[in-house]
C-alpha cells in the first residue's frame, strides 16, 4: 500500500490504493491498517438421524454415525434395515416413529 501525495492538486487528502484483506482508515496524511488472521478454528457438529435415534457412536471410520432404531439403518438412519421393508422408510415424527416394518412384525 502507498499513500499518494496530492500537494499538486491542493488536494489535503491522500490517495490510497487498497488491498484486499486490509482495513484501510486514511485521514489527512496518515495511514492506518488494520490486518487480521485466523489463528484456532473449531468446527462443530452433530448428526442428523431423521429423528430415528437420539445420539451419535463413532463409527468404524471414526466419524459420528446415528445409533439408528426402529429398524432403520444407515449414517442417518436414512434407510429400513435388510428384510424390514413391508413398510416404506419415514422420517420420525412427534406423532409416529414411522417405524420399518419386518415380516413378522405386524401391528
Amino acid at each position: 500500500m502507498q499513500a499518494v501525495d496530492n500537494e499538486e492538486t491542493n488536494n489535503p487528502k491522500s490517495a490510497v490504493t487498497p488491498d484486499l484483506g486490509t482495513n484501510i482508515i486514511v485521514t489527512g496524511y496518515h495511514q492506518v491498517t488494520h490486518q487480521y488472521a485466523v489463528s484456532d478454528f473449531a468446527v462443530g457438529g452433530r448428526c442428523k438421524c431423521n429423528g430415528h435415534a437420539s445420539r451419535c457412536i463413532a463409527g468404524r471410520d471414526g466419524q459420528l454415525a446415528c445409533e439408528c432404531k426402529h429398524n432403520t439403518a444407515g449414517r442417518d438412519c436414512e434407510r429400513c434395515k435388510p428384510f424390514h421393508f413391508d413398510r416404506p422408510w419415514g422420517r420420525a415424527t412427534t406423532r409416529d416413529a414411522n417405524e420399518c416394518k419386518g415380516r413378522n412384525n405386524f401391528t
